[in-house]
């Protein structure tokens, strides 16, 4: 079976207490309740009509066609319209489905217009610049296990991609890549660490290399690798 065309209908699990059923079921037994549901589902696949052709239908179900007329005439179970049949319980599940999606249809216009409107009034100027810079952000997080092969050698963890994404946004991608490679020449390899010797402007900085005035160091950082 395709689960991709595949549809659902509710069935109602005190039907057998309705009291045509219960006639159905005195008279024809469970064969009667599983013709019924049996045309049931095939009223849903034809729109809720289907034609009195009772040959057919014994023919499909493999049931005699006074069994098949039985069912479909005895119990007021079905609507019969000239030459064709329907279900009034189809009727209604299938209005039912059709109201909800007119409803959903109507909230996504709703949200639609308000996140168009909301869009409108925005600056355009200022519009363009932050849709500029969260493409930008999201080209580069998308690029995070190659910055790590090709500075470090190596994937990245799932807890190192959460810590470089706000690097990334705070510095831009050009810096973080020659902060990390730089890391990499000289073996620094623990994540951490490698942040911990990256300062306020992005630079990856060795102790050999620190300012003895930078008030960002408190203390001289150990390589702890």
């Amino acid at each position: 079976m395709n689960k991709k065309n595949t549809f659902y209908f509710s069935h109602d699990y005190n039907t057998r207490t309705d009291e045509k059923i219960k006639n159905l079921l005195r008279t024809h037994g469970l064969l009667g309740y599983g013709v019924y549901w049996a045309l049931i589902e095939d009223l849903y696949n034809n729109a809720n009509a289907m034609q009195l052709h009772y040959s057919g239908i014994s023919y499909d179900l493999r049931i005699s066609p006074e069994l098949a007329q039985s069912v479909i005439n005895d119990f007021g179970l079905f609507s019969i319209d000239g030459d064709y049949f329907s279900s009034p319980s189809v009727e209604r599940r299938l209005q039912e489905v059709e109201k909800r999606s007119e409803i959903a249809r109507t909230k996504a216009v709703n949200r639609w217009n308000k996140y168009n409107s909301n869009a409108t009034a925005m600056p355009q100027h200022s519009n363009g610049n932050a849709l500029n810079k969260r493409k930008e952000i999201k080209e580069s997080i998308k690029d995070i296990p190659t910055l790590f092969i090709s500075t470090l050698g190596r994937n990245p963890k799932p807890s190192e991609v959460e810590e470089t994404e706000p690097l990334i946004e705070k510095f831009g991608m050009d810096k973080i890549y020659l902060a990390y490679k730089k890391a990499g020449l000289h073996n620094f390899k623990n994540l951490p660490n490698i942040i911990k010797h990256i300062d306020k402007d992005g630079v990856f900085v060795l102790e050999s290399e620190m300012k003895l005035n930078d008030d960002r160091f408190d203390k001289p950082i150990k390589r702890l690798n």
